[in-house]
Order: structure tokens, then sequence, then C-alpha cells
């Protein structure tokens, strides 16, 4: 049974390729064109920066309603995340421990912080026009994937797993599914990907992800359901800042020659792909 287990990460991994592979089989047409999106159209009359802070603000607040509603339903399980600390410890391997204690650390805060940063300069340089905006979205995410996530462990004051500080919902999935999902939104912006292109980083991203629940569930550091917890709240988050930016971006492409460049009006106004 203890091999079992071990044997869910790389089975997991492999179900993952294996949906990536079929997806990026069929996306091979190119996409059409969505035209400018549904929240910038609504907000045709504001400017970016505007724009962008009322789809955020709106979304973040949806976001946390949804998880501290999610709270009570996790706590209830409680039983079913006894039995699951339980059954996971009593068949840990002593090699497989120490191999996931250093794969969790893809959530590494400090590393989080280092990518976004990191991405936020590379983007100022590529982006032509809004070069405010993947600094300003990322900064709001990491703000958010972190104090968003304390008032929701403050709010539930769920116990934590014995001889661990992990409570509800899990920090290290929040912030690998929000941060590293809005850095491959900005950064397939710029590249003015394909379908193709969109399926990769989606599979990786979801690689990444799989890779953060198992081993946080493997160390038992989270219950189980604060390890899920943790995976809708990253997605609800990552929802939240690409509707964001996609409203303040209105179908504008930022690579695009700006309105004062000597590019055609149209070629700032490239709608990026779908």
């Amino acid at each position: 049974m203890s091999l079992f287990i071990a044997a869910l990460l790389p089975l997991g991994l492999l179900l993952i390729l294996a949906a990536g592979t079929a997806f990026y089989a069929r996306a091979g047409r190119p996409a059409a064109d969505r035209g400018v999106p549904l929240l910038a159209r609504t907000l045709g009359g504001l400017n970016a920066p505007l724009r962008f802070t009322i789809v955020a603000g709106a979304g973040l607040a949806v976001a946390y309603g949804i998880s501290a509603a999610l709270g009570p339903v996790a706590m209830a399980c409680q039983p079913f995340d006894d039995s699951a600390y339980k059954f996971i410890v009593e068949h840990h391997l002593h090699a497989w421990v120490s191999f996931n204690r250093v794969i969790t650390d893809v959530s590494g805060s400090w590393l989080v912080r280092g990518t976004c940063v990191g991405a936020a300069l590379m983007l100022t340089l590529v982006w032509r026009r809004h070069r405010w905006l993947p600094a300003v979205a990322m900064g709001t995410m990491l703000f958010a994937s972190h104090y968003l996530v304390l008032g929701l462990t403050y709010l539930m004051d769920r116990p934590a797993p014995p001889h661990s500080g992990g409570t509800y919902p899990s920090g290290g999935n929040v912030r690998v599914v929000a941060v590293y999902g809005l850095v491959a939104f900005f950064f397939l912006a710029a590249a003015r990907t394909g379908r193709r292109g969109r399926v990769v980083a989606w599979t990786i991203l979801a690689l990444l992800a799989y890779v953060e629940a198992y081993s946080r569930s493997y160390l038992a550091v989270h219950w189980v359901t604060d390890v899920i917890a943790g995976l809708v709240f990253g997605s609800l988050l990552l929802t939240a800042l690409t509707l964001a930016s996609d409203a303040a971006l209105a179908g504008e492409d930022p690579v695009g020659e700006s309105a004062s460049g000597t590019g055609s009006p149209a070629a700032g106004r490239r709608r990026l792909p779908a």
C-alpha cells in the first residue's frame, strides 16, 4: 500500500500529460477573433486602470466569499480528513518523504515573489501598451494570495493536523495556481501565443499544481480538504485577476505599436489570441 500511495504522484502526472497531449492535438486550428471582452465593453466609458480596479475588486470579493462559504463544508469533512491523515502517515516511506520535502518547495514564498518580480520587469520591457498592468496585477495577486489566505485562516480557525501548522486553505496550493497562472497569462499575451502554446502552458501549470497538492497531502502538512480548498481558491483568484487584466487590455495587443508609435492604428488594437 505504501508503494501504491507513492505511485499516485507519477500516475497523476502521466494522466495530466495525457490530457494535455490530447488537447494539444485538437488545438491545431487557428483561433477565431473574439473581439473586445464583454467586461471591457460594459465598462467601456472608463479608463484601463479603473476597469482593472473594478473587476479585480469584485472578483477578489467573490473569490473570498466562495472560499469562506466552503470553509464549513471542509470542516464538516473532518472524519474523512482524520482517516486520510492516519492512512497516509501509517504508510510513509522515508525516502519518499524526503523527496516530497524537496518538491513541495515549488510554492516557496521567496521563489514565488522572485518569479513575480522578474516577470514584471521583463514584461515592462517587452510591452508597449499598458506597461503598468503586469506589475500592478502581480502585486495585487501577491497581496491577495497572502492576506486573503490569512483572512480565511483566521475566519475558519480550523485546527491544523498534528505536528503541523497547515490550516485552511493551503497557501502553497493557492500560490502555485494563482501566481504562476497569472505569470503564464501575461507571458502568453506578450508572446501572442496560439491555442497549442496555451495548452502547453496550462498543462505545465496543472503539473505544478498536482505536485504541490500531492506533496502537501503526503507530508500531512495540511488536511486533504485544505489542499482541495487551496486549489479552488487559487483558481478563483486567477480567474478574478485574469478577467480584470483582460478588461484593462480591452482587446489591445500589449506588444503592438503604441498609439503614438509609427505603426498603423490597427497594430495596437489587434485582438489577443482566443
